[in-house]
């Protein structure tokens, strides 16, 4: 019997937000030229790149895949700071995946039958900010199979790199034959806001409100 398979392929939007409450910079860098947003502010540098084991995949090359097959993406965030007055940033990933309009068409399609997983666990559904929850040190702040929305918790200073906020992509068993010879396109969007009046420039720039512990942690996000 004749397998039939499905082509997934990747892109990645690079964009690198610094500055002190609504002073925005920003930068955009393709897969072929991944990390290559910088800003510079004052004698400092801000320097916002993707990294991880996933990203050498990110070429824009399609792969093939199969139902029931799971393809290892460990995408994380790194500062590239320097200088000495090199910043600690916040950080925001949105990833916006869909399946390619002209092969697929979505009156038929009641399940896209991909779901992204974080350290070790499948996101589940999230359609509104009052349903957000925790995965590792990331919120899970909306997922919808269109869009997801991820916060990481933790403020991350020059030189360092967040935890994974992608394991893998699952193709689930089960898929009806419209799927096949189709194309899964995702799109990674990274934003960052200094760590220095986080709380305003956060709201200003991504238009929510964190609540930030003690130790600098945001232990979660509001749009009102």
């Amino acid at each position: 019997m004749r397998k039939k398979y499905m082509a997934l392929f990747g892109t990645v939007g690079l964009i690198a937000a610094a500055g002190i409450i609504a002073s925005l910079a920003s930068g955009y860098s393709t897969t072929d030229d991944v990390g290559a947003a910088v800003s510079n502010i004052s004698e400092g540098k801000v320097k916002v790149s993707l990294g991880g084991e996933g990203v050498s995949k990110l070429s824009g090359s399609d792969m093939i895949v199969s139902p029931g097959q799971s393809e290892s993406y460990k995408l994380n965030v790194v500062n590239e700071g320097t200088g000495k007055n090199a910043y600690g940033l916040y950080t925001k990933v949105t990833i916006d995946s869909t399946w390619d309009d002209d092969v697929l068409d979505e009156g038929e399609i009641d399940k896209d039958y991909v779901s992204f997983k974080l350290a070790g666990k499948k996101l589940k559904e999230v359609l509104s900010y009052d349903e957000q929850y925790k995965v590792g040190d990331w919120i899970v702040a909306h997922h919808d199979g269109e869009e997801t929305v991820l916060y990481y918790t933790k403020p991350i200073e020059a030189g360092e790199s967040s935890s994974n906020f992608l394991d893998e992509i699952h193709f689930e068993d089960g898929m009806s034959k419209e799927f096949y010879g189709g194309s899964f396109k995702f799109d990674v969007n990274v934003e960052a806001v200094q760590k220095s009046n986080s709380k305003d420039a956060i709201a200003a720039e991504w238009g929510v409100f964190p609540k930030i512990d003690s130790n600098g942690n945001i232990t979660s996000v509001s749009e009102e």
